[in-house]
């Protein structure tokens, strides 16, 4: 859940929701410090979006000059998208890839076209024998990639093979919706199936089926796009606040209580 901040009553009262949280992404600072096992990734808004911290530092002193003279964000447009298919096997040494083409947005959504996305949510229903090995990507139209799931050691006992989840994604942030999307499955463990499968080459094993072998697989029985975001630029009625651009994280260290021992955090829901 967002938490306003304390100044932000201050500022101005009309403020929605919404306002605030294009404030904190626009004015966001990156954090100067690489960050381990994680990169920074510009979006095609030119937002930098990292799996860890986000859109960075909140910066106060911008944030209310921002909120000072902010014109409300256009009306909210929304589109569900579910994919038609469904019952997708999931292999251990394949990535199972599955789109939606907005390319014809009537097709699909029938109101007004999102050119400026905020909130994506993708829900997915599916079984996998170890939950935790599956990674789930999803690329937007404009080749942004958003890491719904990472690999999670204590997520991956056999009895944890469900997924019935919406995750959120952040990191398409001011994109175009228009045009393909790609929800991506693949096992972040495909060597550990491999050395499993050389082993069932014993007489002892021989007789053995998957499961009983550990093999990792699954299936998808379908997913659903929510797409959320306006029609309209927000930033065009607030010139005064400027495109962000970046400079490159340094690849020094910190204390040993510093963010590198960040995990991401969970953008997940169970329905």
């Amino acid at each position: 859940m967002l938490k306003v901040p304390l100044f932000f009553p201050f500022v101005s009262s009309a403020l929605s929701w919404r306002d605030v949280q294009h404030i904190i992404a626009w004015t966001a600072r990156q954090d100067p410090v690489a960050i381990k096992k994680s990169s920074w990734t510009v979006n095609k808004a030119n937002l930098s979006v990292n799996d860890y911290v986000g859109f960075g530092f909140m910066d106060a002193t911008k944030m209310v000059d921002a909120a000072l003279n902010w014109t409300t964000v256009p009306t909210k447009v929304n589109c569900t998208i579910p994919d038609p298919r469904g019952n997708s096997p999931i292999m251990f040494n394949e990535s199972l890839e599955d789109t939606i083409d907005l390319s014809t947005w009537n097709s699909k959504c029938f109101g007004e076209k999102i050119n400026y996305l905020e909130h994506v949510e993708v829900y997915v229903n599916l079984t996998y024998t170890r939950r935790g090995d599956l990674l789930i990507k999803l690329t937007s139209p404009q080749g942004t990639v958003s890491s719904l799931t990472h690999y999670r050691t204590t997520d991956s006992h056999f009895k944890n093979t469900d997924f019935d989840f919406v995750f959120m994604t952040l990191h398409h942030w001011g994109e175009n919706a228009v045009g393909k999307w790609k929800l991506t499955l693949e096992n972040s463990r495909p060597h550990r199936n491999s050395t499993v499968l050389n082993n069932s080459l014993s007489p002892k094993l021989a007789d053995k089926q998957d499961n009983e072998l550990n093999i990792d697989g699954g299936t998808l029985f379908n997913w659903t796009l929510y797409l959320h975001g306006t029609k309209e630029d927000p930033l065009a009625q607030n010139p005064h606040v400027p495109v962000p651009v970046f400079p490159q994280p340094t690849t020094r260290t910190t204390s040993k209580a510093s963010t590198t021992d960040l995990t991401p955090e969970s953008t997940s829901k169970t329905l």
